[in-house]
Parts: C-alpha cells; structure tokens; sequence
C-alpha cells in the first residue's frame, strides 16, 4: 500500500528531470547514422565503437545505458569488467579507463570509490572531472583536512569565484563554525540562485542545529533543481528519521531508489528506517 506524501514534501511530478542519457541518445543517432544500423545496441558495441575509432570517453558515455543496467542489477563486477575489457582491447588509454572506472563508481554511488578514482587521475596527470566533483565528495564524506588542502590549491588558480566560496562555507561548516557557514551560504545563494550545493550546506548547517524541519525544507528545495542527487535524498531521509517519522524517510529513500537503485547509502537508510 503506496504511503501518503508528508505535507509540504516534493512531488516528482510537479518538476522536470534532469535527462542523463541524453548525450547517450546524441551518440548512438550518430553510430546509427554511421553505421547504417537501425539499432545500433545489437551484436558487440566495443567493436562497432573501434570500427567508427570512437575513443575513450566517448566510449564509456556510448557504453553508459549498459553500465547502468548492470549497476542497477548489483552486478558491480560486470560494470567494470566492461571498462576492463576495452582496456584489454586497446580501444582506451589506461588514463581513460580511469575515467570509465569513475564513471562506474559514480553511478552507483559508491563515494569512497569515486573519490578515490580521482585522485588516481589527478596523480596520472588526467583532467577528471570537474573540480567541484571532488570538493562535494571530500564534504559529504567529511574529509576536513583534504578539503582545507582543496582550497587552498583553488585559491591560488583561476577557478571559479562561487566555487571557493562554497567550498570555504563547507569547510567552515567541518571545523564547527555553523554561524559563519551559514553566513556565507546565504552570500553564495545571492550569486546563484540555483546552486544545489548552497541549498544542502544550509539544511546540512540546520540539521547540526536541531532545526530540522528547516533541514527538510532546504532539502527539498535542492531536490527541486536536481531531483537525481541521491545524497541529497538520504540526507533528507536522515533528517526525517530523527523528526520520529520512519515511513516519511522509507518515501525519501524510495524515492532515491528508483533513480539508483544500488545505492547503498540509501538501500542502508532504507534499511535503518524499517523497510
């Protein structure tokens, strides 16, 4: 029996998805048109991928649908086993296997392992992925000191303003100053209006501080931009839990799931609100 939706909650209904699988769909025309293929998903697609020298990460974003499908299936070993074999086949440079082994991690959400797929890239000397990636991941996973390091080296290059700003609030936020993390999110939000980070540091910082129905409300307005960040849904499902209201985290977590269905930071919350 479907539970009702907690009062002021999200509908998914109400907002737009973001589409990850579009620039699969882009690809894919383009290998169809290449190939003269009406369904370019049959027979061995690394091959087809070596045949049109579709190259490295191009490859692993035409190979993203099989990745996930795998993924959601629990087979983790079977989605890497995918970039092992176009490694072996010598379609993708091994620094551009890294990018599919991060690729495989990110989709599961397994942040340790992320995190860690990153730094082998930084160390290889590869562009991974954005630089806000890993600041959001070092946060999330309270990494203080590596964060601290993070902005000290952004500091000194021509990243992007709003990024160090947020990334001085999470770190103020770590070291316990709630007031003057809160301060400079309320800042940040005037310079983008739209950034989810923003709107998780806040229910992040009113969570710390008992406020959390506050909490709820911040996390639900970032769910509102992105509904597909699954750490922003145990997040909220963490909040609701220490409100007393397990079957309104059950929906929270749910709700994750059926974006990422592997996820295991939701399927434990899931789990720790009795379902």
């Amino acid at each position: 029996m479907d539970r009702p939706v907690e009062p002021g909650s999200y509908d998914v209904a109400e907002f737009d998805k973001s589409d990850p699988d579009a620039e699969l769909r882009s690809r894919l025309a383009q290998l169809t048109a290449a190939t003269g293929d009406e369904d370019p998903r049959r027979g061995d697609i690394l091959d087809k991928a070596e045949d049109m020298e579709v190259k490295g990460r191009v490859l692993f974003m035409l190979l993203r649908a099989d990745i996930s499908k795998l993924i959601n299936a629990g087979d983790m070993a079977g989605a890497l086993d995918i970039v092992e074999k176009a490694a072996a086949q010598g379609m993708v440079t091994p620094t551009d296997a890294l990018f599919g082994k991060w690729l495989v991690y990110s989709i599961a959400g397994d942040a340790e392992a992320e995190l860690e797929t990153i730094t082998e890239m930084e160390r290889s000397g590869m562009s991974g992925p954005p630089a806000e990636t890993k600041a959001k991941l070092l946060y999330r996973l309270g990494r203080r000191d590596e964060l601290a390091a993070w902005c000290k080296a952004w500091r000194d290059s021509d990243g992007s303003r709003t990024d160090i700003y947020l990334n001085r609030a999470r770190l103020m936020h770590l070291m316990g100053d709630t007031a003057g993390a809160l301060r400079h999110a309320d800042a940040i939000s005037v310079l983008d209006d739209h950034l989810i980070a923003v709107r998780e540091l806040a229910g992040d910082i009113l969570a710390d501080t008992g406020d959390l129905r506050g909490a709820v409300e911040r996390y639900n307005e970032a769910l509102d931009i992105d509904f597909n960040d699954t750490g922003i849904h145990i997040k909220k499902a963490r909040a609701l839990m220490k409100m007393g209201r397990p079957d309104s985290a059950a929906l929270a977590c749910r709700r994750g799931l059926d974006i990422r269905p592997q996820d295991k930071g939701l399927v434990k919350m899931l789990a720790e609100a009795g379902e």
